[in-house]
């Protein structure tokens, strides 16, 4: 009988046995000096050939963009409100893509992480920024970091999660938090990096550089990115992010929802 720890059979004899017959057909061995290729050199046995070539011959994400961590509020009862909480008319929701700098709103959008979901949506939260957050400066326990990048376009990721990494369209009009920490546009369209993080190649990426269930702005930065059919990607993904759109409109829990679409 096998003997069991949680439920799963203990592999000590299986070790053994490979260890005393490396052609036993379960023993894998990984080449150590592939490990420097990667960032940090985590021992990532599992990472490809590929894998590691595209650490060595790609450009980090952080050299053809801008990767910023969010601020904190320190007391979010008093700052944040769900954006159907406050009249509509008190909001920068109403100009949501289509400003880039402070409108004079008394509650700006504002990003969090949010559940698991690409491409478009989980714009919930209005932040108190009244008087260009004159209140909100004066907290001295508040964190208010890059806020010079607020309302910017950008895409956006929710820091801690429990599946994959998802990255998000953000209008202008936004200001953003520590958990929907953000990417901003430099050499490569936005596009074409959220095309990457959001695909299979960029899971891969994250298991190597971020394997726990947080996904660090430092650690991003580390990604590797081979721009290739730029233009294909660019167009694959902004459609992606318009049916994505559709569908994040089609419910009440958008401020530009309309009319259900099964009436």
């Amino acid at each position: 009988m096998t003997k069991t720890v949680c439920g799963w059979p203990l592999q000590t004899p299986r070790a053994l046995e490979a260890l005393a017959n490396p052609d036993c057909g379960w023993l894998y061995r990984a080449n150590a000096s592939g490990f420097d290729a990667i960032p940090g050199s985590p021992i990532a046995y599992w990472a490809s050939s590929a894998m590691l070539k595209a650490f060595n011959n790609g450009k980090t994400l952080d050299s053809v963009s801008t990767l910023k961590q969010g601020m904190k509020t320190a007391n979010n009862e008093t700052f944040l409100r769900l954006w159907q909480e406050v009249s509509f008319s008190r909001t920068g929701c109403r100009n949501a893509g289509s400003i880039d700098k402070y409108d004079g709103s008394i509650w700006v959008p504002y990003l969090k992480g949010g559940d698991f979901r690409k491409w478009y949506g989980n714009y919930d939260y209005v932040v108190y920024w009244k008087d260009n957050g004159e209140t909100l400066k004066a907290f001295k326990r508040a964190v208010l970091r890059n806020i010079q990048f607020s309302f910017r376009a950008s895409i956006s990721w929710s820091v801690i999660s429990s599946g994959r990494l998802a990255l998000r369209t953000t209008p202008k009009g936004f200001m953003f938090d520590g958990t929907g920490s953000s990417i901003f546009e430099g050499s490569v369209p936005l596009e074409y990096i959220q095309g990457f993080l959001n695909s299979s190649i960029g899971e891969a990426c994250a298991s190597v550089m971020s394997p726990t269930l947080t996904f660090e702005v430092g650690q991003l930065a580390r990604y590797p990115l081979l721009v290739e059919e730029e233009n294909v990607v660019v167009e694959a993904v902004s459609s992606c992010v318009h049916l994505s759109k559709i569908d994040y409109d089609s419910f009440e829990t958008s401020w530009a929802f309309e009319r259900h679409p099964l009436l």
